[in-house]
């Protein structure tokens, strides 16, 4: 009887420590399903922003296409060089040193 006590003790051990473990992996779930549902204004933000700076453009890729056919947004894409944005408002005053 005794042996049956000490099995059913570690049995629930093994399943509490088991809960515990779904407990966290839930909770760490949840987070990530909250920052998803967060991001998916942001993500929603830039769609409309694209579309928009998009909608006004001269050339469509499938017109440019068919002038020609060899002509690779990929390619395209890959050649441009990113830079960073200007940055908005005053410019910092820079110190004048004098020249004396």
């Amino acid at each position: 009887m005794g042996r049956r006590r000490r099995d059913s003790d570690a049995e629930l051990q093994r399943l509490e420590s088991e809960m515990q473990l779904l407990r966290e992996r839930q909770s760490d779930l949840r987070l990530k399903i909250k920052q998803m549902r967060s991001s998916r204004g942001e993500v929603s933000k830039l769609e409309e922003k694209l579309a928009k700076q998009l909608s006004t453009a001269k050339w469509t890729i499938q017109e440019i296409e068919q002038l020609d056919p060899t002509w690779s947004f990929l390619a395209f894409y890959q050649k441009v060089d990113a830079k960073k944005p200007t940055p908005r408002g005053r410019r910092p005053r820079v110190a004048v040193t004098s020249g004396e």
